[in-house]
């Protein structure tokens, strides 16, 4: 439909639209009239046709790099460069959060980098949990401490060990706290522990043992030492399997025998220590190669010469 406004170039009537608005050029001039403008692109320089008056960029790719080259920022905290607002100083949250002083977390101890922003005590929201539910369990206690004391008697007395005052509950109390009640159990503990060994007479510190540490040392070696020559003894007589054996020790035989060699009558003695001439051991009356038992009538007490001299004979005594 044509109307009555004119062209803009020539003045000829244009036509309407089905909105009421009409054309700006009638279909003459249109052909005339150039409809896109020439133009640089100010990020690769180009010359393109405009779709719109007023473009800068030839293409969608061209307007991204110039928009990323105008607000691209590097972190001050990381280096790492990034694209974001105008005035964006850090890459991320966590980045913004490394600026701030590390903090300590009230449930594990362990250090951490709070969040930008927000005042935290914990590192994570399980600590977080675990600290809330400490503080009720304390508020209950105390609430029921309090509800406890209300009819409670208190008694001022004085510590037996620094003498300091103190309040308490207990109306027998003597000492005010934990290391005062230590150091009562120890002063008490060490005056009754003083004992004398009753093999070199020597007083000593201790609990439970007869004799000092060095005796002790040197009869559990003796023992060890028993024991070993029971055995040998017995593995010998199994061995030999001349009969019944029976198992005892060394030292029984020696304290029946009065430690005296049964060969020569000279007393024997462990202080010269093995293999001195002196030194008590066990000789078999019948030796054992000899058919001979391991037993306490066929064993006697011998010193160490004569035991090596007689070997495996059977002598009489003189």
């Amino acid at each position: 439909m044509i109307a009555a406004a004119g062209c803009a170039k020539c003045g000829s009537p244009t036509r309407q639209f089905k909105s009421g608005r009409h054309a700006k050029y009638c279909p003459a001039c249109m052909a005339y009239v150039p409809r896109r403008r020439e133009a640089v692109c100010e990020q690769c320089g180009k010359t393109f046709l405009q779709r719109k008056a007023g473009a800068k960029y030839c293409s969608k790719q061209c307007r991204v790099v110039a928009w990323q080259d105008a607000y691209r920022h590097v972190c001050e905290a990381c280096g790492v460069e990034f694209n974001g607002r105008k005035q964006q100083r850090f890459c991320s949250k966590s980045c913004g959060s490394r600026k701030l002083p590390q903090s300590i977390c009230k449930w594990c101890g362990k250090q951490f980098w709070p969040q930008a922003g927000r005042r935290l005590v914990c590192c994570s929201r399980e600590c977080n949990y675990a600290l809330m539910a400490n503080r009720v369990r304390q508020r209950e206690r105390a609430d029921k401490l309090l509800k406890a004391n209300e009819h409670v008697t208190w008694h001022i007395k004085r510590c037996d060990e620094c003498g300091v005052s103190f309040a308490t509950q207990c109306a027998v109390a003597v000492v005010c706290n934990d290391k005062c009640r230590r150091h009562r159990a120890s002063r008490i503990a060490s005056a009754s522990r003083v004992k004398r060994c009753c093999d070199c007479g020597v007083t000593y510190w201790g609990s439970g043992h007869r004799r000092c540490r060095r005796c002790q040392k040197n009869k559990t070696k003796e023992d060890r030492r028993q024991n070993r020559r029971r055995y040998n003894s017995l593995r010998r007589a199994r061995e030999s399997n001349n009969g019944p054996h029976e198992s005892f020790r060394p030292d029984e035989i020696f304290e029946r025998d009065n430690w005296v060699c049964w060969l020569c009558g000279v007393r024997t003695t462990k202080d010269g220590g093995y293999p001195s001439d002196d030194y008590p051991t066990l000789d078999h009356v019948v030796p054992l190669s000899k058919g001979g038992t391991h037993t306490r009538r066929n064993v006697r007490c011998a010193c160490h010469a004569c035991n090596w001299i007689k070997s495996d004979e059977t002598l009489t005594p003189g």
